[in-house]
């Protein structure tokens, strides 16, 4: 399980004392759940470990252990750390404002598994082959031979589970299985973070998954799903910004449907589109095209001084010629 962890991430984390760790701009559960549980490894080990972020961890994930003791970079102005940690995180510039602070630090890791990082920092560990950035933490952890305490555990299962929609994506392998299984038994309780990140939704949510499905249409054939989420309806349903993660997933169950999109507001002011496919179409191809990245299956993009109308005039053909694509080099079923 400790195959290709670069002995240069291994020898700073024995060899440095105080680290800081930022999350990316509207953290995920792979974010938030590999940086909490280096970070609590850390601390077990005599170490610092801080996490900052731009803003506080999203109301979902505040059941993992340490998740209120995220700070915001206001709070760490003027402390020193021998090192920055940034997990799961494709560009430096998606700490926020918490990039100020990463750039007064001697030593930058970046440590992800998207193909489309950028590879800054002083040392890059990319792997595309890993599942989730929470998987490389754990091997990262397995490879330092640090034992893994109930807290940690709970904080790297829940990485791994919710960036692999709970062992249900392609980029689940065995060796993500056996992780998961090496965690449970260091104390993650599956029924737990299941239910926490799978069974509770705020009536926001709720209400923002109805407007989707409501006015979802169609392209490409029924090869494509999209819809749009303007801020309004955000503030209709009395929501935050985070109640609309995930929705587009439930584009892409339906029947017939390739790939999915959602393109929504920020409650920043710029447009964010969310891309999924289910098997055929790599849509990180679509998301680079506008600045984006992620995964062959999960993937997005942001603009700035655009409305969500704006933004889909110009997506919405660039999925489509992408699913055209696909259709005329027979990938796609009936092309």
């Amino acid at each position: 399980m400790e195959t290709n962890v670069p002995d240069r991430v291994v020898a700073v984390l024995e060899e440095r004392q105080r680290f800081l760790l930022a999350l990316h701009v509207s953290p995920d559960g792979d974010s938030v759940g590999s940086s909490l549980g280096l970070a609590l490894a850390l601390q077990a080990r005599g170490k610092t470990g801080v996490v900052a972020a731009e803003s506080s961890v999203p109301q979902l994930y505040q059941f993992l252990p340490a998740a209120e003791d995220v700070r915001g970079p206001e709070e760490i102005e003027g402390e020193e750390f021998d090192a920055a940690l940034l997990i799961d995180c494709g560009d430096l510039h998606r700490t926020g404002t918490v990039e100020p602070v990463l750039k007064k630090i001697p030593l930058l890791i970046n440590i992800d598994h998207h193909a489309t990082n950028s590879g800054y920092g002083d040392i890059a560990w990319i792997d595309p082959d890993s599942a989730s950035a929470g998987e490389m933490v754990y091997r990262l952890l397995r490879k330092l031979g640090w034992p893994l305490d109930a807290r940690v555990a709970t904080c790297l299962y829940t990485a791994i589970s919710t960036d692999t929609g709970s062992f249900r994506y392609q980029g689940t392998t065995a060796a993500t299985m056996r992780a998961a299984a090496d965690l449970i038994a260091a104390g993650a309780d599956p029924f737990l973070v299941g239910d926490a990140v799978y069974e509770h939704k705020s009536l926001a949510s709720q209400r923002l998954l109805g407007y989707v499905l409501e006015n979802m249409s169609f392209g490409a054939g029924g090869r494509l799903a999209f819809a749009c989420l303007p801020w309004s309806v955000y503030e209709q349903a009395g929501a935050r910004e985070e109640d609309g993660d995930g929705i587009v997933n439930e584009l892409r169950k339906t029947e017939g449907v390739e790939v999915a999109l959602l393109i929504h507001d920020t409650a920043a002011g710029a447009v964010k589109v969310s891309l999924r496919s289910r098997a055929l179409v790599d849509v990180t191809r679509i998301a680079t095209r506008f600045g984006g990245g992620g995964h062959a299956r999960a993937a997005a993009c942001t603009f700035e001084g655009k409305t969500v109308e704006q933004v889909r005039e110009v997506v919405i053909p660039a999925v489509e010629q992408e699913i055209a694509r696909q259709a005329d080099a027979g990938v796609m079923p009936g092309s």
